[in-house]
Parts: structure tokens; sequence; C-alpha cells
């Protein structure tokens, strides 16, 4: 499996590009920030970006989805419990002083204990509330 994890944003998250070298699928877990960045690793392996994963919905973990979602029409998943976090992401970043990311369309909600696919590689979800009562773990 193709691996890239890099700290993205101001609050350096920490963003695993996950990419199968046989079918070229990928899946991007917690985009936060930097979305020409993970698109250039997504170009350097000729990988096509079949889902956005998020372990929660903080803005510095969502903050490049809707760039990456329209550069690449990636299926934007996260927990439903975390609807109320990520509906007010401009009030999540003024704390801090930083301008709002841009919501993208969610297109899956996670329920626990799925499996989703990319390529010949899969993961599991499991909801695991405490950091937030949405937050997941793949």
């Amino acid at each position: 499996m193709i691996i890239e994890t890099l700290a993205v944003g101001a609050l350096q998250c920490n963003c695993t590009i996950l990419g199968c070298p046989t079918t070229r699928e990928a899946a991007v877990i917690d985009p936060g920030d930097n979305a020409a960045r993970i698109l250039k690793i997504l170009d350097r392996h000729n990988l096509t970006l079949k889902w956005l994963l998020h372990t929660h919905a903080h803005f510095d973990h969502v903050g490049a989805t809707k760039a990456l979602q329209e550069a690449t029409g990636a299926v934007v998943c996260l927990h439903p419990e975390d609807v109320p976090l990520y509906d007010n992401l401009a009030l999540q970043t003024a704390y801090f002083g930083f301008p709002a990311p841009e919501k993208a369309e969610v297109g899956k909600w996670f329920q626990d204990g799925e499996t989703l696919a990319w390529g010949d590689h899969q993961s599991e979800v499991l909801h695991t509330p405490g950091h937030t009562p949405g937050s997941v773990t793949f």
C-alpha cells in the first residue's frame, strides 16, 4: 500500500494518504489544509481519490475537504454525531482567529463497524466518541 503522512495547516494536523498500487484508488484521512500539496502527492503516485475520510469535524481536520472534493469528485465521509461541529466551523475558527473553511457536502455518513474499500485495501470504521461525539477510528 502507498502511505504518505504529512502535517497540514496552522495546527499541523496529520493528514494521511492511502493508495492502492494496483488500482490506483486512494483515500485521504483528515485533509485539514494544504489541498494543493495533497493533490500533488496524489498526482505523483497517479492516484484517483475515492474517499475523504474524517476522524472528526474539528476545523483543522476538514479545512481542505471542499477543495479536494471539487478537484477530484471524492466522497466526503463523516460521522453524523459531529454534524453540530461541522455546521459551526466559523465558530470553531473564531476562537483561533482563523478564517472558516468552506463546508463540503457530506456524501456518506459513517456507521459503526462498516468497511470502506479503495482498490484492494479496506478499513473498518469504529465509532470512538470522546474527543468529539462523532470521533471515529479506522
